[in-house]
């Protein structure tokens, strides 16, 4: 399913759904109001509403309903959400390397209301969405729009607050991949200004 928000800046021409990533995201993060552990059902239903959520997923059951028609009042939802993000460059993009310099993907990280974040990555067809999260560990730190830029600026500028360089790595927790190649959309929406990012002024959405 595509979805295509208007005047969108480029690359952003659509994003498509598919049923695996929808299953994915809502299984990895939605089974339960467990922060700590990477699971925010309740933070999930206080944005999407509980009906489009239950009308593909049990979290209690972890059963998933394979079908589109379903998934419709959900994916919609999304829409909602990632639509504005994008027009305003609430979000960050980064190229994906594995250990060995192998490319794997291009990706974005797209920061909705309420600090709800969309992944989406890039494949010959165009953009697909991949998952969603928040960032807060159920504390007050990194909650809402607000926590949730300033949690992906700490983690892309390395706690440095200076835009990386096209080239510097940015090593995922494993250590079997790197992000690199990071640009952010509107870079003042993220708090950047005279070449440096200042939490303090980024501001609630």
């Amino acid at each position: 399913m595509f979805v295509r928000p208007v005047g969108v800046p480029t690359p952003f021409e659509s994003v498509q759904f598919v049923l695996s990533d929808l299953h994915h995201w809502l299984q990895s993060h939605c089974r339960s109001q467990s922060p700590e552990d990477g699971h925010y059902l309740e933070d999930h239903i206080r944005i999407f509403g509980r009906d489009p959520i239950r009308s593909i997923w049990n979290g209690e059951q972890r059963r998933f309903r394979n079908h589109m028609l379903a998934a419709v009042p959900l994916i919609d939802a999304v829409q909602q959400q990632i639509a504005p993000a994008m027009e305003r460059g609430s979000y960050l993009i980064h190229d994906q390397f594995s250990r060995d310099g192998i490319f794997e993907k291009s990706s974005a990280l797209i920061v909705c209301r309420r600090g709800f974040v969309v992944v989406i990555r890039e494949a010959k067809e165009g953009w697909f969405f991949e998952t969603g999260y928040f960032t807060h560990d159920g504390t007050a730190e990194y909650r809402g729009y607000r926590g949730a830029v300033r949690k992906l600026v700490d983690s892309y500028t390395q706690s440095r607050f200076c835009p990386p360089a096209p080239g510097e790595r940015i090593w995922l927790s494993d250590r079997k991949r790197y992000r690199t190649n990071i640009r952010f959309g509107n870079p003042r929406l993220w708090g950047e200004r005279n070449g440096s990012f200042e939490p303090n002024r980024i501001q609630e959405w």
